[in-house]
């Protein structure tokens, strides 16, 4: 399936059923985005990084009902471990303050130099 195939599957299932619609979108965000780049514990948690503890907790749960090996037949065996993993890094508070500091420290890494100018001569 495509990118286009599966935001046509979305936009069929958000007119037909738009309590799905967001959960269908998110899980075919996650698809295409694993491909492409490394995702954050953040991503995989489909939270927002300024998220509380409770609601780290409580997206946690969520997923670990939906993919947990004994209940889930998909072909992505893997996402349960990520979930598990990435609850791990961020459910105790400590552990979360330093991955936020690894993380801004890679966004540091790959971002271009913005003090370099390049100059011409007229």
């Amino acid at each position: 399936m495509c990118i286009r195939d599966s935001n046509a599957e979305y936009m069929g299932i958000s007119k037909m059923y738009p309590r799905f619609a967001g959960q269908l979108f998110r899980r075919n965000l996650y698809r295409f985005s694993s491909t492409t780049k490394k995702l954050t514990y953040y991503e995989i948690l489909e939270i927002d990084p300024k998220a509380s503890q409770r609601d780290i907790k409580s997206a946690y749960m969520r997923l670990a009902k939906i993919y947990h090996p004994d209940v889930y037949q998909g072909a992505d065996k893997t996402r349960y471990t990520q979930i598990r993993e990435a609850y791990e890094a961020l459910r105790s508070i400590q552990k979360r303050r330093d991955y936020d500091d690894s993380l801004e420290k890679d966004s540091e890494k790959s971002s271009p130099q913005k003090d370099c100018l390049l100059y011409t001569s007229d």
